[in-house]
């Protein structure tokens, strides 16, 4: 996991109002794609839950359901591999539970990339124990929203501008999210 120092500045840039400016600009595409990658509609194929539902039910994304999004997205391998979001997974979402311990220290985020061959047509339901206490860590959305600007931050390369004589990277969170969203 990220130094404490790290993080904290990764949440101060990620929150800033800049950031929240280009969030605000894509929410409705965002709420989209969260939709569509929670288990509960990604194992049918169809929406049948809705955003008013999510937002009632206060619906989260599992784990393994936002790794099929990383795979169908083509982020994994383009962008970063297995080991790096099983990183930014355990960085918005530090384990709370034994379970969500368990997940991370016994790296199944990994094993399931490992073994699913099939990411496209295999179902994912929430990991749950004889006790049934949820064994996966789960995303709500404004940690789903932190996810990807965590993944932004970190994985996209700024963007190179030219001026007079003088060419420099924009580095700046909002660039690094529209080129992320787009």
């Amino acid at each position: 996991m990220p130094k404490t120092d790290e993080t904290s500045l990764a949440v101060v840039e990620i929150y800033s109002l800049d950031a929240v400016k280009v969030n605000l600009a894509y929410l409705d595409q965002l709420k989209a794609l969260f939709t569509t990658f929670i288990h509960v509609n990604l194992n049918v194929g169809k929406k049948t839950v809705n955003w008013k539902d999510i937002e009632e039910k206060n619906i989260t994304m599992i784990a393994r359901s936002f790794l099929k999004l990383c795979r169908y997205k083509d982020m994994i391998p383009h962008l970063f591999n297995i080991e790096k979001l099983a990183e930014f997974m355990e960085s918005t979402l530090p384990p709370i539970t034994q379970g969500e311990i368990d997940y991370y220290d016994n790296t199944k985020l990994k094993k399931e990339y490992d073994d699913d061959k099939n990411y496209q047509t295999t179902m994912v339901e929430p990991m749950i124990n004889d006790k049934g206490e949820v064994m996966e860590p789960a995303l709500h959305f404004h940690e789903f929203l932190f996810l990807l600007g965590l993944i932004a931050k970190n994985c996209m390369p700024g963007k190179l501008k030219d001026g007079s004589n003088v060419a420099f990277e924009d580095n700046s969170i909002q660039t690094k999210l529209r080129e992320f969203y787009t």
